[in-house]
């Protein structure tokens, strides 16, 4: 899918107030937007807002990707273990646009030295991610291990 075609799919649908949009890291980046970098992202978040506006934007499905960029096949992949990689969730986590943006994490069970390595937060900040993202009810604890409860 392209962000033309989500703009096409909006328009034919008459931009009703209630369509919102999703968006998912595994199938984002072998669409072939370069997302994992700053200057991707800003370029990918631009050409959201002209083409859907980022008030569309409800969510985020939050995963790695065994396909690389532009390859066209969706395929998810733990987080720190694809393509998508660390550098694209730092990038994510620290873009201000997509602070007030929910996150649902889908992956495997991960701990929080995990979530560290593969974001490049300390292990202090993951821990304090991944318990506010619990508050929310996005992800679960069990036996020190995180599952995205929509996975």
């Amino acid at each position: 899918n392209s962000l033309e075609e989500l703009h096409q799919i909006l328009e034919v649908l008459e931009w009703h107030p209630r369509l919102k949009v999703c968006l998912d890291t595994a199938h984002t980046l072998p669409s072939g937007y370069e997302i994992r970098t700053k200057a991707g992202l800003d370029q990918f978040l631009a050409d959201f807002d002209r083409l859907i506006g980022l008030d569309r934007l409800a969510c985020m499905h939050v995963n790695d990707s065994k396909a690389d960029i532009g390859s066209h096949i969706d395929r998810h992949e733990n987080i720190g273990d694809g393509f998508f990689g660390g550098d694209g969730f730092v990038a994510l986590t620290h873009d201000p646009r997509l602070a007030a943006v929910h996150a649902v994490v889908a992956d495997a069970p991960v701990t929080v030295d995990e979530v560290a390595r593969a974001t490049e937060l300390s292990p202090g900040e993951a821990a304090a991610a991944l318990a506010e993202l619990e508050l929310l009810g996005l992800v679960c604890e069990s036996e020190g291990r995180y599952r995205g409860l929509a996975s």
